[in-house]
């Protein structure tokens, strides 16, 4: 089984090819598109993608940026990562939400920044579904959360100091918000 499944998006059939080959290679599935018509198609009909890796500079009206907000607009989620060999620095609100990697990139760049790209989501997404079982189950979850990250605190344990206050926020931001 995969790892994930990347949607990777260039308009050189070399780079799409090379690139496939090397997420392949890591565990990746892969989905090649040559456009961003073609990749829009396909995150419209639900293809099960973890990931868009897409070129910044494409033919047609619709280049990298574009394409990672579209492609926002129909998977909140969804993680985004950008190639490119021309992007020197971004004009005002190009909407980057992720990594620029440049062309030529190294295979284990690539890899890595991937890696560390999916991992970021995965924690996001396992805070969110803890905090959600917790609203659901216990009607004091936002408290025992801070409780439990000032016990943590207290104990010097940094790291589930702020995994506890990660779901803290995220128990917050699931609850009813009263009005102002």
């Amino acid at each position: 089984m995969p790892l994930a499944t990347i949607l990777v998006v260039d308009d050189l059939a070399e780079v799409l090819d090379v690139t496939a080959a090397i997420l392949e290679d890591a565990g990746y599935a892969t989905l090649c598109c040559r456009s961003s018509q073609q990749a829009l198609t396909m995150l419209r009909h639900g293809h099960a993608i973890d990931l868009l890796l897409t070129d910044i500079r494409m033919p047609g009206e619709i280049d990298g940026f574009e394409l990672a907000r579209e492609a926002r607009a129909l998977r909140p989620l969804l993680p985004i990562a950008y190639l490119t060999g021309f992007f020197r620095s971004g004009p005002e609100n190009t909407g980057v939400v992720g990594p620029i990697l440049r062309k030529p990139y190294r295979a284990p760049d690539l890899i890595w920044a991937i890696a560390e790209l999916l991992a970021t989501f995965e924690d996001a997404a396992l805070v969110q579904e803890v905090a959600l079982q917790m609203v659901r189950h216990d009607p004091f979850a936002l408290r025992f959360a801070t409780e439990a990250m000032e016990m943590a605190h207290e104990r010097e344990d940094q790291l589930s100091a702020q995994a506890w206050q990660d779901i803290a926020g995220a128990i917050t931001a699931l609850l009813p918000q009263p009005p102002p």
